[in-house]
């Protein structure tokens, strides 16, 4: 510092600011999955990298899916599930590198499967699930046969058996080989024999409605079946009714979504013997709607959206509708929103300039309602 008369001069030796944001990848260990269909099968361990070429990078976070930020410590493990890892970093100028993100996909945990025997049908129903990635597929022999894959319940004979089965998943994770053993069944009798078929009403079926089995049973002689039908899945009773004149009709009502094993089964008389027909019942989401009403707030340049999801689904749930507002092709709103127990979404946007905009809201599904999409045009004076 120098003085000359009453003016000071101070000279700051200050060299450039570092207005450069870091660069952040991220990896993991395995490179490659070990794995079917791009998981994992072994947790792998994440690698998160920064490098800023002028101040230096000082602190590195990461998020998995929707979770919160945190603070990134190496030789951290995937956890299961169908992940999207994303990180950023800041240097020491408090310069935010961009996020970036990855999907890792990660299934450690084998399938689960279980069987059960229903004695009076002498019916053998497997059951299978995966948490993560999903069943592939189940698969059983009897005795030491051929493996055959597992595509309803299973009619056993009248001798005793010993029944393997197991489960993979998408990921390629076996389960163990489990056994059910099967007695013999009671000596032949004199009873007639009977055939029982069934169909269902409707032959896609959607959540929210009811299915009806129409059930049909026919003695081998001719007489006329009497006594009482019912259809199970494994061992879960989901209706039953009377024979009238050999026939019957359940109702299955409101089934859940996906695919369901059934058994149907007559449970013979004293005269006519027991008989079971398998059938797969296939249950979609229900279907969905999307109204959108849209109207301008006077003297606020504002947009009042809202939107009602008609569905027999349950549509509740938070940020389940998206609504997109735009003019022309440029995108001046875009939000999520929670969707009401009745099906009610609201958003007001901000204030828009004068002109024409068309605002879509898209429901994006539950587990048991399917995606749908509404829109409206607006005009803004």
């Amino acid at each position: 510092m120098t003085s000359k008369s009453n003016q000071v001069t101070i000279n700051h030796n200050v060299g450039p600011r570092d207005e450069t944001p870091p660069t952040t990848s991220v990896s993991v260990t395995p490179a490659n999955p070990n794995g079917a269909n791009g998981w994992y099968t072994q947790r792998p361990t994440l690698n998160i990298t920064a490098v800023d070429n002028a101040s230096g990078f000082t602190y590195i976070e990461r998020r998995i899916n929707n979770g919160q930020w945190q603070a990134h410590v190496d030789g951290l493990a995937v956890p299961d599930g169908d992940n999207t890892i994303h990180a950023r970093s800041y240097d020491a100028e408090a310069n935010q590198s961009a996020t970036v993100s990855r999907s890792i996909k990660v299934d450690s945990t084998a399938p689960q499967a279980a069987a059960t025997f229903e004695s009076s049908n002498r019916v053998v129903t497997i059951s299978s699930s995966d948490a993560t990635s999903g069943v592939a597929a189940t698969e059983y022999r009897i005795g030491s046969g051929a493996w055959v894959t597992y595509n309803q319940p299973v009619v056993m004979g009248n001798a005793s058996a010993v029944v393997s089965y197991r489960a993979r998943d998408r990921a390629g994770n076996v389960s163990a080989v489990k056994e059910l053993s099967v007695p013999a069944g009671s000596p032949a009798s004199n009873k007639v024999a009977s055939v029982t078929s069934a169909s269902i009403t409707p032959s896609k079926a959607r959540y929210g409605t009811q299915v009806r089995v129409a059930v049909t049973v026919a003695a081998v002689d001719n007489s006329v079946a009497t006594g009482s039908v019912t259809v199970r899945e494994g061992t879960r009773v989901l209706g039953s009714s009377t024979l009238r004149g050999g026939t019957a009709t359940i109702t299955l009502r409101n089934p859940s979504v996906g695919r369901h094993q059934l058994a149907v089964g007559y449970a013979g008389s004293a005269s006519v013997a027991a008989s079971v027909q398998p059938v797969v019942l296939d249950v979609a989401k229900a279907k969905a709607s999307v109204v959108v009403k849209a109207k301008p707030v006077k003297k606020t340049g504002r947009v009042q959206v809202n939107a009602t999801v008609k569905s027999d689904g349950i549509v509740k749930g938070k940020k389940l509708a998206q609504v997109v507002v735009k003019r022309g092709k440029k995108t001046v709103l875009k939000k999520k929103v929670k969707v009401t127990a009745k099906g009610k979404a609201k958003v007001r946007t901000k204030k828009l300039a004068a002109g024409k905009y068309k605002v879509t809201v898209s429901f994006l599904g539950t587990a048991t309602a399917a995606k749908a999409k509404g829109s409206k045009s607006v005009t803004v004076k």
